[in-house]
């Protein structure tokens, strides 16, 4: 994918416990490697006990899918 990357956003979920927080991780890493041929990206990060997904796209049509497809997990 060639693009500039005109649109980002994140998303930050507080977890109440590490392990919480590190089992959920581990879920959705799969979905976020999965991202790659779509025209959105999608990084993932642990802090602490939050989870902070991390958004880009060159498009609103394609950010809000992006956005949309996560929060349903």
């Amino acid at each position: 994918m060639e693009t500039n990357i005109l649109l980002s956003t994140m998303i930050k979920i507080n977890i109440d416990s590490n392990s919480k927080a590190e089992k959920i991780m581990l879920a959705l890493t799969p979905e976020v490697n999965a991202t790659e041929r779509f025209r959105s990206r999608v990084n993932i990060r642990r802090r602490d006990k939050a989870i902070v997904l991390f958004f880009k796209a060159p498009d609103i049509t394609s950010l809000r899918a992006s956005v949309n497809s996560f929060s349903r997990w």
